[in-house]
């Protein structure tokens, strides 16, 4: 689960794995699409960032970088979904979550 408090800026790193070796996945050339949805069945996207610049390519090191904009929802529930886009625009589903914004002390609206 990720926890982010209303309005916080959060970078989330994600590490990419080969699941049949363990090994690093080389993200060259292709995007990591990450989105905060309402839930996946609905499939309402309320965030939506796609990466195309890695730290660490070659070792499947990607940083998605949430604005204190895209934290600015509802507190509750949401989900997440990460995937992995080649070349060719075919998308494949590498990761599901939960998603919580929690209140937050400082909440600058």
């Amino acid at each position: 689960m990720i926890t982010i408090p209303y309005g916080n800026r959060r970078a989330v790193t994600i590490y990419f794995k080969q699941s049949s070796t363990n090994t690093p996945l080389d993200l060259t050339g292709l995007t990591v699409r990450f989105s905060i949805l309402v839930n996946l069945y609905q499939g309402t996207v309320i965030v939506d960032k796609n990466i195309s610049q890695f730290p660490d390519p070659t070792n499947g090191k990607c940083i998605v970088v949430l604005t204190k904009e895209d934290t600015k929802l509802n507190l509750g529930s949401y989900k997440y979904e990460v995937n992995l886009i080649d070349a060719d625009g075919n998308p494949l589903t590498f990761a599901q979550g939960d998603l919580q914004i929690t209140s937050s002390v400082w909440r600058l609206d």
